[in-house]
């Protein structure tokens, strides 16, 4: 059997899902061999491996396809690190692709264009597992350090980090950055853009960026800092990363205890908080994310080492399930009211009891409550997420809190979920997607009648355009596949919270 992987640019993942799994389909016989033909592919960068072959080798373990059926004919003489990388990422169990090098040209494509952000020159993420980014959304295959290792000071001025910044200034994508890569060849807003947005007083410190990288004025201006995993809530969207209930969850589904206690030590815990320190006169955002944040004790550790140092009128941003406003001996509240300018984002995706599906643990009513306990106190924002679960519901949401709770339309926000693949709005089938569509189009004709809403409706927009731009929806069973055993653990059934999605596993 032989597949050419240079077509997968033209046909697309599904094209190669279902070419597989219709192989996967077959029982093999003892002399069974499917060889890939592989003469192209485009890449991020030089060290990266390519795009397609990467998916090809993220399918093949999807289905379960053995990596012994399989033999790469290629003319990429280079191949054997970039099957070795991509083995190590999808599959780390098994043995690398078979590889079979031909003579002939290996047409290796750079993708490249504006890829400067700003965060390499003034920013450090630091999550739960003691690994260190360029942000939240940092690729963790490609961590920047790891806090066992190094300091954040020398993280800061690694070779690495200086790798990252020169591929930037040259047009190439870091690696590490593929979360924004994806969002935006898919149309979407990226964090690195709106970063450049926010922070673009700071723009000029790239001119003072050597060629190798070096950059030798780096300053925390930006602070993500997450020391746990800890949450009171079990996203259907999330996993046990950051979530310890959803890491609970996976233990007792799967034996997967990775995240299980997942938190800094607290000698990182120290260090980082030292680093803050050094750097607290230069701080001016900070973003607070979880997890749940306002349950996390070194979120409060942060705020008094703020308020001791009389960097109250520091810029301070959240995103929190709004559950709960107390914590052991601490009150979000009454910290609120020492800083100038706090903006509380809400993750809100649906109203009553599909909220509480989505979101399980939730009390819709109580964040109802909540919000009106602390709205004369910050600036308050709704932040949701558009997935498979709330396409159809999420106007709804939109519109009870522009009339009901007068909330004015440029403090409601939402993204596009793209990760994980199984829950996207790509994986609809057509019928879904054209009836979505409907929706969304009546949606943004009422929007067009609010004042203030032209931000929803350019998001709604491109909403529409990443939902019909890719056929996902070979990914659906495994939507199924997972959603049921969470239905199961938590004794619940998708139907019975959306009847929109009767007939919805018949396209399985």
């Amino acid at each position: 059997m032989i597949i050419n992987l240079d077509e997968y640019f033209l046909k697309g993942d599904k094209w190669l899902h279902d070419e597989l799994k219709n192989l996967k389909q077959v029982i093999f016989p003892k002399d069974f061999q499917l060889i890939v033909n592989y003469t192209s592919d485009c890449y991020y960068n030089d060290e990266s491996p390519g795009l397609a072959i990467s998916k090809l080798q993220e399918i093949l373990a999807l289905l379960d396809f053995p990596n012994f059926f399989v033999t790469i004919v290629t003319t990429n003489t280079q191949i054997e690190k970039d099957l070795e990388k991509v083995k190590d990422l999808y599959c780390p169990y098994e043995s690398a692709l078979t590889k079979k090098i031909i003579a002939g040209e290996f047409k290796k494509i750079l993708l490249s264009g504006n890829t400067t952000c700003i965060l390499p020159w003034i920013h450090l993420y630091v999550n739960s597992q003691g690994l260190v980014g360029t942000c939240c959304d940092f690729n963790n295959d490609y961590p920047l350090g790891k806090l066992t290792e190094n300091t954040l000071d020398q993280i800061a001025n690694s070779d690495y980090m200086k790798t990252v910044r020169k591929q930037m200034l040259t047009g190439l994508r870091p690696s590490v950055c593929s979360t924004c890569w994806t969002k935006e060849d898919s149309g979407l807003p990226s964090a690195r853009q709106g970063f450049n947005q926010i922070f673009s007083h700071h723009l000029s410190l790239i001119n003072q960026t050597e060629i190798d990288g070096e950059f030798k004025n780096f300053k925390l201006r930006y602070l993500d800092f997450r020391a746990n995993n800890i949450c009171n809530l079990k996203c259907r969207m999330c996993g046990g990363k950051f979530s310890s209930r959803i890491a609970k969850e996976e233990n007792d589904l799967y034996g997967n205890s990775t995240f299980i206690d997942l938190k800094l030590t607290s000698a990182e815990i120290d260090s980082t908080l030292s680093y803050i320190r050094e750097n607290i006169d230069y701080l001016e955002h900070i973003y607070f994310a979880g997890g749940e944040p306002l349950i996390m004790e070194e979120h409060y550790k942060i705020l008094d080492l703020l308020i001791e140092n009389n960097k109250t009128d520091i810029k301070i941003a959240y995103n929190t399930n709004l559950t709960q406003l107390s914590y052991k001996k601490y009150n979000v509240t009454n910290y609120w009211k020492k800083f100038s300018d706090i903006t509380v984002g809400a993750s809100i995706d649906l109203i009553g009891p599909q909220a509480e599906y989505v979101r399980s643990g939730t009390d819709y009513n109580e964040i109802e409550k909540n919000y009106d306990i602390i709205k004369t106190h910050v600036k308050f924002t709704i932040t949701s997420i558009v997935h498979l679960c709330n396409i159809f519901n999420l106007p709804k949401l939109q519109q009870h809190w522009i009339v009901n709770k007068k909330l004015n339309p440029k403090n409601l926000s939402f993204r596009a979920l793209i990760y994980p693949e199984n829950m996207t709005l790509q994986i609809l089938p057509l019928t879904y997607k054209k009836l979505a569509t409907e929706k969304i189009n009546d949606h943004i004709n009422w929007l067009l009648s609010i004042p203030n809403s032209e931000s929803l409706v350019d998001t709604w927009q491109n909403v529409l355009q990443y939902m019909n731009a890719k056929d996902q929806s070979h990914l659906l069973s495994d939507f199924f596949r997972l959603n049921d055993d969470k239905d199961r653990i938590r004794n619940e059934r998708f139907e019975d919270v959306f009847p929109e999605y009767q007939t919805l596993r018949s396209y399985v």
